[in-house]
């Protein structure tokens, strides 16, 4: 693998599932990029994490990062959809819904609020008692007080690390696993990425997530 980097348009540092995202954002407008990474293609948090595609399960108000959670979370879809694409595998994911549970009497009266403010908020949400909520799922637990019902999904981690880097290589994305990025100075492109073993001029830097950049 080269290590010239010098027509790249993006480089991402970190190669979580965040910085992959954004590379094949940015490939598919026409950029050139490169992914840095100082381990394997979400071999880390992107790869021990619940997979749950969460905007308004842990919502207690309306806040533009929940916006924000709320947007990323409708647009999932279609970004599993473009893996399945490039790679012809799927990544397991499910619309939901999602249960919140409530299993003290503090835990209902916090679950009760937030199901008002999300329905106030026009937004799909809807509050179970313990009866309902075990009709749906029978296996919940029998101290249960409540439940909530949300829109929100979840994808199989233990499927990303493959499909996710053969994603970017179909989509053309230059990838530098075991690549620890040490600086990033300002230079005349206007920057300057400096990984371990190489340096390169590029356009724009996306940091992907992770302690890469020291």
């Amino acid at each position: 693998m080269s290590n010239d980097l010098s027509n790249v348009d993006v480089a991402v540092v970190g190669g979580g599932i965040i910085g992959c995202a954004v590379a094949l954002a940015a490939r598919r407008r026409g950029l050139s990029v490169a992914v840095l990474e100082r381990g394997r293609i979400c071999g880390e948090a992107s790869s021990a994490a619940g997979g749950l595609i969460c905007a308004q399960y842990d919502a207690d108000h309306d806040t533009p990062l929940v916006r924000l959670r709320i947007d990323g979370r409708d647009a999932f879809p279609e970004f599993a959809l473009l893996l399945e694409e490039l790679t012809g595998l799927s990544v397991g994911y499910s619309a939901g819904p999602t249960l919140g549970l409530a299993r003290t009497d503090e835990q209902r009266t916090q679950l009760l609020a937030r199901v008002a403010w999300q329905r106030k908020a026009g937004l799909d949400a809807e509050f179970l008692e313990p009866d309902e909520a075990r009709r749906r799922e029978p296996l919940l637990p029998p101290d249960l007080t409540a439940a909530a019902c949300y829109p929100d999904g979840q994808v199989d981690t233990q499927r990303w690390a493959p499909i996710i880097h053969r994603a970017l290589l179909a989509a053309g994305v230059h990838v530098h696993e075991g690549t620890d990025v040490t600086a990033v100075a300002a230079g005349p492109n206007p920057c300057v990425v400096y990984p371990s073993d190489a340096a390169a001029d590029l356009k724009r830097v996306d940091r992907g997530g992770g302690r890469m950049i020291k």
